[in-house]
């Protein structure tokens, strides 16, 4: 079973068909092939001072999930992207109509996406996004029990713009990096079973702002 695919410049890919049988030997005769112009996302993506970020990439992509007549299910995910210009501006062809995430990105930086971005479903249609770069903020800092001794592998879960975990080193302390500004909801809890017996878990909200957090969890009573 075969998809059949075409594209060209600035054309919107298209599964012609998704479920061909094709059996051994044998031929398929397509009697024709339709391409049409996309759309364009035209926008900014700037630092979150304003200036422009060189290199950065804007990307937009969608997904695609069909279930064949065997019941395999059958996804595909197509993307665009661009260089921002040095003036923070940027401009996507070919983009097709629809639901789509589009992001910015570049190394030193934390992006942002917009996960629910809608493209008009018209010819030549234009769409506009703003997008950021944010400097890599951190959470950070040490546990203690509440005698002011640092506990080893606690666990650590920041709820946020997503969900970040780790767990402290010997001497009580945790970092999650490269995270956007934003307040987490951060949860402490032990791992282990006997830790779990002695200490309750605690559930904080905490800004990335680059600055230490101490944490004590209280003993079970």
């Amino acid at each position: 079973m075969y998809g059949i695919r075409a594209w060209g410049p600035s054309l919107v890919p298209a599964i012609i068909t998704p479920h061909i049988l094709v059996a051994g030997g044998a031929s398929v005769t397509i009697d024709k092939i339709t391409l049409e112009h996309g759309a364009t996302i035209r926008g900014t993506a700037l630092h979150e001072n304003g200036h422009a970020v060189p290199h950065s990439i804007v990307r937009a992509y969608w997904f695609r999930q069909e279930y064949a007549a065997n019941g395999v299910l059958w996804q595909t995910s197509d993307s665009g992207q661009c260089t921002v210009e040095t003036n923070g501006d940027f401009v996507l062809t070919g983009i097709p109509s629809g639901i789509l995430v589009v992001s910015v990105s570049c190394d030193g930086y934390v992006g942002t996406r917009l996960p629910l971005f809608e493209v008009p479903d018209e010819p030549n249609a234009e769409a506009h996004a703003t997008l950021t770069l944010f400097d890599p903020r951190a959470l950070y800092g040490v546990v203690y029990d509440d005698a002011n001794r640092p506990l080893a592998n606690i666990g650590v879960n920041a709820l946020g713009d997503s969900e970040y975990q780790t767990t402290t080193n010997a001497l009580g302390e945790y970092r999650i990096g490269n995270l956007p500004p934003y307040s987490y909801t951060v949860a402490f809890f032990p791992q282990t079973e006997s830790a779990a017996r002695q200490f309750d878990e605690l559930e904080v909200n905490i800004e990335s702002n680059n600055a230490p957090h101490t944490i004590r969890l209280k003993r079970k009573r």
